[in-house]
């Protein structure tokens, strides 16, 4: 159905209709089309207004169709208020993974404690890997230590790569001393995946335990990249023996590689020429997040740069 604006001119001045208030919206609501339904529950959504946190969460709840369940759970996200977080424990019982996907994605955005309890339950018994990884990456996202249970069993016992990388990523997260040793345990996997999610989370938990076993592996291991996040991690914890492998990243023709050594340089913290000669290089790189990469590491070693990124 196309849609007219009728556009009037009076006096050589054109006139557009009035634009539409919340009340026109909550009155779209009544239709009988979903996606007029689903429409309004969009723009209510954009107006991020706490108020209206029970309308959208009974849409949530009751609505019959699971595209406009869906909009209610994303517009409760939008909301950034964690006064949606018993709408959106409700929507995680929805019989469609759609509308269960959107909750998980709007509990990210508001980060309720009160959500904990209710992910790691939905995380135990969710059989479909998506959602289950959804669920894990917002555990960490919140970042409450009751979550570590759950993700140290999907780290040491799921059969499925994704989840096990996911809850790796998620264990760096929530920076939990406790964790180093199922991440050192891992470090040595045959999928490159998690050895390199759990590289980054040992480097991000920080811990000097976990010193001689990056080291260990930055001597074993064959993957570049890998390589890069063991050398980032041990710079972490203070420790430059990585230096060379990162230095030799920098010259890669792969910009994601490049920049990931960059961002390495500037946790091991060496103020050599080299490094500020690999540093002025990339700053010549026509790739505006390898410039703007090389200038954050430059800017953490106080590197004067001659030229800059902007």
């Amino acid at each position: 159905m196309k849609k007219i604006m009728m556009i009037f001119l009076m006096g050589g001045v054109l006139i557009s209709p009035p634009a539409l208030r919340a009340a026109d919206y909550f009155s779209m609501l009544q239709s009988t089309v979903p996606s007029v339904r689903r429409d309004a529950v969009n723009k209510i959504g954009s107006e991020r207004n706490p108020e209206w946190i029970d309308r959208l969460g009974g849409i949530l709840r009751g609505d019959g169709n699971f595209t406009v369940r869906a909009a209610a759970a994303e517009a409760l996200g939008n909301i950034r208020s964690r006064a949606a977080a018993p709408h959106l424990i409700a929507g995680l019982k929805d019989k469609e993974r759609n509308v269960k996907a959107s909750v998980l994605v709007s509990m990210g955005y508001i980060r309720s404690s009160e959500t904990v309890d209710p992910l790691i339950k939905f995380a135990k018994a969710e059989k479909d890997e998506g959602l289950k990884v959804s669920a894990l990456n917002v555990l960490g996202v919140i970042g409450d230590p009751a979550a570590l249970g759950i993700l140290h069993d999907s780290l040491s016992s799921s059969s499925t790569p994704r989840v096990r990388q996911i809850a790796a990523q998620s264990l760096g997260r929530l920076r939990n001393e406790e964790s180093v040793k199922a991440l050192v345990g891992v470090i040595g996997d045959k999928d490159k995946n998690l050895r390199l999610q759990a590289a980054r989370a040992l480097g991000e938990i920080g811990s000097s335990e976990a010193l001689k076993p990056l080291s260990r592996q930055l001597g074993r291991e064959s993957d570049t990249e890998v390589l890069v996040a063991l050398a980032h991690a041990l710079g972490q914890l203070g420790n430059q023996d990585g230096l060379d492998i990162v230095l030799n990243a920098t010259r890669s023709d792969n910009n994601s590689l490049k920049r990931s050594a960059l961002r390495a340089l500037g946790a091991i913290g060496a103020q050599t020429p080299a490094v500020e000669s690999a540093i002025l290089e990339a700053m010549r790189n026509e790739n505006p997040a390898v410039q703007r990469d090389a200038e954050i590491a430059a800017s953490f070693l106080n590197i004067d740069l001659p030229f800059s990124a902007e």
